[in-house]
């Protein structure tokens, strides 16, 4: 069964498989730009996720090493440099 989800660009997103042969695809709208990609961790106690799960996360090393909402002291993107040719 293949199923889709359209995420609004600028959003914060996350999802959550119980099927290990999940597969997830991310398309962007635009030009992907490293400089400004942005994340915050999954389990971040700010966002209040009730999560199904408490072990056996699997998370890339970028996914493992996003700051905690708390710890921003601004917003961390610039969005007047956010401009794509």
């Amino acid at each position: 069964m293949r199923r889709g989800r359209a995420f609004c660009g600028g959003v914060a997103h996350g999802f959550l498989t119980t099927k290990p042969e999940t597969v997830f695809s991310c398309k962007c709208a635009d030009v992907y730009s490293r400089d400004h990609d942005r994340g915050i961790p999954w389990n971040d106690s700010v966002l209040g996720i009730d999560w199904p799960i408490a072990e056996g996360v699997i998370l890339s090393e970028k996914d493992m090493n996003h700051p905690t909402l708390a710890s921003l002291e601004t917003d961390p993107v610039r969005w007047e440099e956010l401009r794509f040719e």
